[in-house]
């Protein structure tokens, strides 16, 4: 008895992709009104109020300087996000449009400046499976959506802390001189502009 095998060739085709959308509650909350809200803390504070967030993610962890943790912004400000994944890259890109409910998590002074965060967890990040219930995209990133402000290094504050800015005409005094980074110890280095201004 003899059989034959036949097999026909054709080029694989991946499943489509759907763009994400949410559907939910529209956001009740910009990014300034929830750091005035919890201005004074100094311990873990559980947000107990139904606020959501729209914003823009304007930086990640895919340059390996920023360690878990998400920036995000809307047009009153930035603040970061502790969460304890590695590579959140490769879900949340820079220019990704996200929702952000925020009932249950924890805001966080972390470095002297809030965050949003999680309690009794590792350095106080959220664990990514709860990160996931919190957050939601919204369309496709672009990343023409997390332009920076241009600005003078004069015009920095407080209220650009976490967000997205250009600096103009500035230099580092000692560029070309020292490594960018020491390999062993955290590293700061001075930048400078024409008008005789620093930053550390």
């Amino acid at each position: 008895m003899a059989g034959v095998l036949l097999s026909c060739e054709r080029d694989y085709q991946a499943p489509p992709l759907t763009e994400p959308e949410y559907t939910g509650t529209e956001a009740n909350m910009t990014i300034a009104k929830l750091k005035s809200l919890y201005a004074t803390i100094s311990d873990p504070t559980l947000i107990d109020v139904d606020y959501i967030i729209k914003a823009t993610v304007t930086a990640n962890d895919i340059s390996g300087n920023i360690y878990k943790q998400l920036y995000i912004q809307d047009e009153t400000g930035g603040i970061n996000i502790g969460v304890d994944q590695n590579s959140i890259y490769t879900d949340f890109r820079v220019g990704q449009e996200i929702y952000l409910h925020l009932k249950g998590l924890y805001m966080i002074v972390y470095g002297e400046q809030l965050q949003i965060g999680y309690a009794a967890t590792n350095a106080n990040r959220i664990p990514w499976e709860v990160f996931n219930y919190y957050i939601f995209k919204n369309k496709w990133p672009l990343e023409e959506n997390a332009k920076p402000k241009t600005i003078k290094l004069s015009e920095l504050n407080d209220d650009m802390v976490n967000t997205l800015v250009k600096l103009e005409n500035v230099y580092f005094p000692d560029g070309g001189k020292l490594p960018f980074s020491d390999t062993d110890a955290t590293t700061n280095r001075t930048l400078k502009d024409g008008d005789g201004n620093s930053i550390i």
